[in-house]
């Protein structure tokens, strides 16, 4: 099992078994099975999104890691503080969209900023990603200080949307 780690975070995909839990809003179960507190509640437009990707799971069992998500976990508290996921597995340009969030009680703290760098390394050194991509609401700032704190840089617009991209470095 994949299993980051930051110098204050953990940062686990959940398995395919886990991710049904958290669609289910078994949060106590889910919680056992992660050895940490769980008190919330799965947002609608998120169960939306996981409800869309979860067929994709499972006809895809090797790339769940693209499709799962992935819980932030502050082991210090052994509490959930945060989400991240991937929207699908590298297009044929090598690139993967984002997307994120992080309960209230733990934002302004650096968690987003540090997760989002660790997961971006971790994209970046697998072998058919070039490069990651975020969206963010225009009205969101903090969404978008985090991306720039992480080394996205913005790339244009959509709607209501910046869109922000970071890339592999050459060698």
């Amino acid at each position: 099992m994949v299993k980051l780690n930051t110098p204050r975070l953990a940062i686990v995909p959940l398995s395919v078994e886990q991710l049904l839990l958290f669609i289910e809003n078994k949060t106590e179960e889910l919680g056992k099975q992660l050895d940490v507190t769980a008190k919330w509640q799965i947002q609608p437009e998120l169960r939306q999104i996981f409800c869309r990707l979860y067929p994709e799971i499972l006809k895809n069992p090797d790339n769940y890691l693209w499709y799962s998500h992935w819980q932030i976990i502050l082991p210090t508290e052994k509490a959930m503080v945060g989400g991240f996921l991937f929207k699908g597995i590298p297009d044929s340009q090598g690139m993967v969209e984002i997307g994120y969030g992080i309960d209230e009680p733990y934002r302004n703290r650096g968690y987003m900023t540090e997760t989002l760098k660790t997961m971006v390394s971790w994209a970046l050194t697998q072998g058919n990603v070039r490069s990651v991509s975020a969206k963010t609401e225009m009205g969101n700032e903090a969404s978008q200080k985090v991306l720039e704190k992480a080394g996205f840089a913005p790339v244009g617009r959509e709607e209501s949307l910046y869109c922000y991209a970071i890339a592999k470095k050459p060698r």
